[in-house]
């Protein structure tokens, strides 16, 4: 319908986007022929530039790379550092390397271990009761006054009796208890010799 003043002319087209034209004519000067031509060349174009409507697509990668986005992360705590080995209550006295004991004796010191040598006319042995004067007569002067009361306590003869001296000590060695489970521990060490082996050394350490 064409009348003079003002005339609304609306024509909505389908073109499988969700949407529609409106159009709005006023004060129109040509023929309606005219405007809907014009309105469905509009519409073509519009539908063709893919610019229908106000919709946008998201795809989910889209929004998966949006969410994957540079953010603050919370803090993480520092790893603990690891716990420091337990410190022996006990450690030799003699310097590191070589030290000179009493009848042409020598220790010698690596660390925690110390080994005394003893290997000498007189002093390697096959018995245990001279082994044990051997033992009284130099651990202190390794470990010191702690050594010397451990020693002590025992009665003459507790570590002859401790054992085989050629087979059973060296393997399981002697322990003297220093409390809160640690130990002073000390294993004879034998060479062969002529009627048999003898002890010649021995070694010490403080262990758990």
């Amino acid at each position: 319908m064409f009348r003079s003043g003002v005339m609304v002319f609306a024509v909505g087209v389908g073109t499988g986007v969700a949407g529609s034209i409106a159009l709005a004519v006023t004060h129109l000067t040509v023929s309606p022929a005219a405007v809907l031509t014009s309105a469905l060349r509009a519409a073509r174009a519009a539908a063709h530039d893919g610019s229908m409507g106000s919709a946008s697509i998201v795809t989910t990668s889209q929004a998966d790379a949006a969410a994957d986005g540079p953010r603050i992360l919370p803090p993480v705590a520092a790893p603990a550092p690891p716990p420091l080995p337990p410190t022996p209550p006990l450690a030799p006295i003699v310097h590191e390397g070589t030290t000179r004991l009493r009848d042409s004796m020598v220790a010698v010191r690596d660390g925690g271990n110390v080994i005394v040598h003893f290997d000498t006319r007189f002093a390697r042995t096959r018995r245990p009761e001279k082994f044990e004067q051997i033992v009284r007569a130099t651990l202190p002067r390794i470990y010191g006054p702690v050594a010397d009361s451990i020693l002590a306590r025992l009665p003459e003869g507790e570590i002859a009796r401790a054992g085989d001296l050629l087979t059973d000590l060296p393997i399981r060695g002697l322990r003297f208890s220093l409390g809160m489970g640690w130990a002073l521990a000390v294993w004879p060490e034998t060479r062969r010799g002529q009627d048999g082996p003898l002890v010649v050394n021995y070694r010490a350490t403080v262990m758990r």
